[in-house]
Protein backbone atom coordinates (compact mmCIF):
# COMPACT_ATOMS: atom_id res chain seq x y z
CA UNK A 1 0.00 0.00 0.00
CA UNK A 2 2.59 2.49 1.10
CA UNK A 3 4.57 1.80 -2.64
CA UNK A 4 1.28 2.36 -4.35
CA UNK A 5 0.06 5.39 -3.25
CA UNK A 6 3.55 6.95 -3.20
CA UNK A 7 3.49 6.39 -6.63
CA UNK A 8 -0.15 7.75 -7.03
CA UNK A 9 1.31 11.03 -5.02
CA UNK A 10 4.26 10.87 -7.70
CA UNK A 11 2.24 10.68 -10.34
CA UNK A 12 0.53 13.82 -9.76
CA UNK A 13 3.57 15.68 -9.09
CA UNK A 14 5.14 14.58 -12.57
CA UNK A 15 2.47 16.24 -14.35
CA UNK A 16 3.51 19.65 -12.84
CA UNK A 17 6.96 19.34 -13.44
CA UNK A 18 8.50 22.09 -15.57
CA UNK A 19 5.90 24.12 -16.42
CA UNK A 20 4.53 27.38 -15.00
CA UNK A 21 3.42 27.52 -10.96
CA UNK A 22 2.71 29.46 -8.49
CA UNK A 23 5.08 29.37 -5.57
CA UNK A 24 4.23 30.99 -2.22
CA UNK A 25 6.75 30.98 0.81
CA UNK A 26 5.91 29.53 4.44
CA UNK A 27 8.90 31.48 5.61
CA UNK A 28 11.56 33.55 4.00
CA UNK A 29 13.26 29.83 3.09
CA UNK A 30 10.22 27.43 2.64
CA UNK A 31 9.20 27.31 -0.65
CA UNK A 32 5.33 25.55 -1.17
CA UNK A 33 3.81 24.42 -4.32
CA UNK A 34 0.45 23.49 -5.36
CA UNK A 35 1.98 19.92 -6.07
CA UNK A 36 3.31 19.95 -2.64
CA UNK A 37 -0.70 20.41 -1.52
CA UNK A 38 -1.97 17.89 -4.31
CA UNK A 39 0.97 15.43 -3.06
CA UNK A 40 -0.19 15.71 0.25
CA UNK A 41 -3.83 14.89 -0.17
CA UNK A 42 -3.51 12.08 -2.17
CA UNK A 43 -0.87 10.63 0.45
CA UNK A 44 -3.44 11.68 3.64
CA UNK A 45 -6.45 10.27 1.49
CA UNK A 46 -4.90 6.56 0.80
CA UNK A 47 -3.36 6.61 4.18
CA UNK A 48 -6.09 7.05 6.13
CA UNK A 49 -8.07 4.67 4.08
CA UNK A 50 -6.34 2.51 4.79
CA UNK A 51 -5.10 2.74 8.55
CA UNK A 52 -7.80 5.56 10.34
CA UNK A 53 -6.75 5.07 13.44
CA UNK A 54 -2.90 5.74 12.69
CA UNK A 55 -1.23 9.11 13.51
CA UNK A 56 -0.18 11.47 11.00
CA UNK A 57 2.78 14.05 10.67
CA UNK A 58 3.32 15.78 7.67
CA UNK A 59 5.25 19.05 6.07
CA UNK A 60 2.00 20.32 4.47
CA UNK A 61 -0.16 19.42 7.27
CA UNK A 62 -1.46 21.06 10.43
CA UNK A 63 0.19 18.78 13.28
CA UNK A 64 -1.73 17.62 15.41
CA UNK A 65 -0.36 17.35 18.86
CA UNK A 66 -2.82 13.70 19.85
CA UNK A 67 -0.04 12.40 17.37
CA UNK A 68 2.38 12.00 20.57
CA UNK A 69 -0.30 9.45 22.48
CA UNK A 70 -0.20 6.97 19.26
CA UNK A 71 2.25 4.25 18.53
CA UNK A 72 1.73 4.30 15.23
CA UNK A 73 2.64 7.58 12.77
CA UNK A 74 2.72 8.34 9.54
CA UNK A 75 5.74 10.51 8.89
CA UNK A 76 5.40 12.09 5.49
CA UNK A 77 6.94 14.80 3.38
CA UNK A 78 5.06 14.57 -0.28
CA UNK A 79 7.77 16.73 -1.86
CA UNK A 80 11.02 16.90 -0.17
CA UNK A 81 13.42 18.85 -2.35
CA UNK A 82 10.73 21.87 -3.41
CA UNK A 83 13.79 24.25 -4.43
CA UNK A 84 14.67 21.54 -7.24
CA UNK A 85 11.43 21.24 -8.42
CA UNK A 86 10.48 24.49 -8.51
CA UNK A 87 14.35 25.27 -10.83
CA UNK A 88 13.63 21.95 -12.89
CA UNK A 89 16.00 19.84 -11.10
CA UNK A 90 15.03 16.23 -10.90
CA UNK A 91 16.26 15.58 -7.55
CA UNK A 92 13.48 15.69 -5.38
CA UNK A 93 11.23 12.69 -3.78
CA UNK A 94 8.08 11.57 -1.99
CA UNK A 95 8.97 10.23 1.19
CA UNK A 96 6.91 8.53 3.48
CA UNK A 97 7.40 5.98 6.39
CA UNK A 98 5.25 4.41 9.11
CA UNK A 99 6.99 5.09 12.54
CA UNK A 100 5.81 2.62 15.68
CA UNK A 101 7.04 3.68 19.22
CA UNK A 102 9.91 5.84 17.66
CA UNK A 103 11.03 3.26 15.01
CA UNK A 104 10.52 3.18 11.44
CA UNK A 105 9.52 0.33 10.50
CA UNK A 106 8.30 0.56 6.57
CA UNK A 107 9.80 2.68 4.52
CA UNK A 108 9.22 4.55 0.74
CA UNK A 109 11.11 6.79 -1.68
CA UNK A 110 9.88 7.68 -5.15
CA UNK A 111 11.46 10.15 -7.31
CA UNK A 112 8.38 11.18 -9.77
CA UNK A 113 10.69 11.89 -12.82
CA UNK A 114 13.01 8.56 -12.79
CA UNK A 115 10.06 7.05 -11.43
CA UNK A 116 12.78 5.18 -9.19
CA UNK A 117 10.90 3.66 -6.13
CA UNK A 118 13.01 2.76 -3.20
CA UNK A 119 11.73 1.17 -0.31
CA UNK A 120 12.43 -1.14 2.84
CA UNK A 121 10.75 -2.84 5.68
CA UNK A 122 12.30 -3.20 9.15
CA UNK A 123 14.53 -6.52 9.76
CA UNK A 124 13.50 -7.19 5.54
CA UNK A 125 16.21 -4.95 3.91
CA UNK A 126 15.82 -2.53 1.29
CA UNK A 127 15.05 -2.37 -2.69
CA UNK A 128 15.25 -0.32 -5.78
CA UNK A 129 12.66 -0.96 -7.63
CA UNK A 130 12.34 -4.58 -6.37
CA UNK A 131 16.05 -5.02 -6.02
CA UNK A 132 17.92 -5.46 -3.17
CA UNK A 133 20.77 -2.46 -2.39
CA UNK A 134 23.53 -2.29 -0.86
CA UNK A 135 25.50 0.64 0.41
CA UNK A 136 28.88 0.85 -0.81
CA UNK A 137 32.22 -0.06 0.60
CA UNK A 138 34.20 2.95 0.18
CA UNK A 139 36.44 3.95 3.29
CA UNK A 140 38.47 6.92 1.99
CA UNK A 141 36.76 10.32 3.52
CA UNK A 142 38.54 12.53 1.40
CA UNK A 143 38.11 10.83 -2.49
CA UNK A 144 34.57 8.87 -1.85
CA UNK A 145 31.64 11.14 -3.08
CA UNK A 146 29.74 13.20 -0.38
CA UNK A 147 26.60 14.20 -0.99
CA UNK A 148 25.99 17.56 0.06
CA UNK A 149 23.16 20.62 0.59
CA UNK A 150 23.23 22.48 -2.71
CA UNK A 151 22.29 25.35 -1.15
CA UNK A 152 24.78 25.27 1.18
CA UNK A 153 27.88 24.71 -0.85
CA UNK A 154 26.64 27.57 -2.80
CA UNK A 155 25.99 29.39 0.30
CA UNK A 156 30.17 28.90 1.29
CA UNK A 157 28.74 26.96 4.58
CA UNK A 158 30.78 23.90 3.72
CA UNK A 159 34.09 25.37 2.47
CA UNK A 160 35.95 24.54 5.72
CA UNK A 161 35.28 20.75 4.82
CA UNK A 162 36.50 21.05 1.17
CA UNK A 163 39.85 19.75 1.68
CA UNK A 164 38.58 16.93 4.01
CA UNK A 165 36.19 15.34 1.40
CA UNK A 166 35.01 14.99 -2.21
CA UNK A 167 32.03 16.93 -1.90
CA UNK A 168 29.03 16.82 -4.52
CA UNK A 169 26.04 19.03 -4.78
CA UNK A 170 22.50 17.42 -4.20
CA UNK A 171 18.98 18.44 -3.45
CA UNK A 172 16.75 16.72 -1.69
CA UNK A 173 17.35 15.07 1.62
CA UNK A 174 15.96 11.83 1.00
CA UNK A 175 17.29 12.04 -2.38
CA UNK A 176 21.15 12.32 -1.03
CA UNK A 177 19.98 9.39 1.60
CA UNK A 178 19.05 7.16 -1.10
CA UNK A 179 22.32 7.78 -3.14
CA UNK A 180 24.30 7.06 0.11
CA UNK A 181 21.96 3.67 0.43
CA UNK A 182 22.36 2.20 -3.47
CA UNK A 183 26.31 2.69 -3.40
CA UNK A 184 26.58 5.98 -5.58
CA UNK A 185 27.83 7.83 -2.86
CA UNK A 186 29.70 7.22 0.28
CA UNK A 187 28.07 9.72 2.87
CA UNK A 188 26.02 12.82 3.23
CA UNK A 189 26.03 15.35 6.49
CA UNK A 190 24.45 18.78 7.22
CA UNK A 191 25.33 20.57 10.30
CA UNK A 192 21.48 22.31 10.08
CA UNK A 193 18.23 21.64 11.41
CA UNK A 194 16.16 18.71 9.33
CA UNK A 195 12.92 17.67 9.81
CA UNK A 196 11.37 14.06 10.48
CA UNK A 197 9.38 14.15 7.72
CA UNK A 198 12.84 14.95 5.83
CA UNK A 199 14.30 11.66 7.01
CA UNK A 200 11.64 9.13 8.54
CA UNK A 201 11.50 6.83 4.99
CA UNK A 202 15.39 7.33 4.63
CA UNK A 203 16.37 6.75 7.59
CA UNK A 204 15.10 2.89 7.27
CA UNK A 205 16.04 2.74 3.83
CA UNK A 206 19.79 3.51 4.53
CA UNK A 207 20.16 1.24 7.57
CA UNK A 208 18.81 -1.29 6.24
CA UNK A 209 20.90 -0.95 2.96
CA UNK A 210 23.50 -1.36 5.50
CA UNK A 211 24.70 2.23 6.11
CA UNK A 212 24.14 4.53 9.19
CA UNK A 213 22.23 7.61 10.24
CA UNK A 214 22.49 9.44 13.36
CA UNK A 215 23.01 12.99 14.67
CA UNK A 216 26.43 14.62 14.90
CA UNK A 217 26.44 13.44 18.33
CA UNK A 218 26.63 9.68 17.20
CA UNK A 219 22.53 8.89 18.61
CA UNK A 220 20.40 7.37 16.52
CA UNK A 221 16.73 9.49 16.70
CA UNK A 222 13.62 8.68 18.23
CA UNK A 223 11.21 9.72 15.50
CA UNK A 224 7.46 11.38 16.74
CA UNK A 225 8.83 13.99 19.05
CA UNK A 226 6.63 17.04 19.88
CA UNK A 227 9.51 19.06 18.47
CA UNK A 228 9.69 16.83 15.21
CA UNK A 229 13.32 17.80 13.45
CA UNK A 230 17.41 16.93 14.70
CA UNK A 231 20.18 19.68 14.25
CA UNK A 232 23.30 18.25 12.32
CA UNK A 233 23.00 14.83 10.66
CA UNK A 234 25.57 12.02 9.64
CA UNK A 235 24.70 9.81 6.99
CA UNK A 236 27.34 6.91 5.71
CA UNK A 237 28.04 3.90 4.12
CA UNK A 238 28.76 2.99 8.06
CA UNK A 239 32.45 2.36 7.10
CA UNK A 240 33.54 5.84 7.39
CA UNK A 241 30.92 6.55 9.94
CA UNK A 242 33.48 7.49 13.28
CA UNK A 243 35.95 9.33 11.17
CA UNK A 244 33.09 11.20 9.95
CA UNK A 245 31.55 12.15 13.74
CA UNK A 246 35.29 12.91 14.69
CA UNK A 247 35.87 14.55 11.73
CA UNK A 248 32.81 17.18 11.71
CA UNK A 249 32.96 17.40 15.27
CA UNK A 250 36.60 18.68 15.26
CA UNK A 251 35.33 21.83 12.31
CA UNK A 252 32.37 23.28 14.49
Amino acid sequence: MACEVSKAAAEKIALRFDRDMDVRYKTPIEPVTEADEVANRVLRQGISEAFPSDAWLSEESADNPTRLQSERVWIVDPLDGTREFIVGRPEFMVSIALVVRGQPVVGVCVNPITREVYSAELNHGAWLDGEAIRVNDECNLQTMSTVVSRSEMRRGLLDQYKDDYTLEPMGGMANKLMAVASGRAGATFTVHRRYEWDIAAGALILTEAGGRLTSLAGDVHVFNQSAPYVTGLVGSNGHVHGSMLRSLNGCL
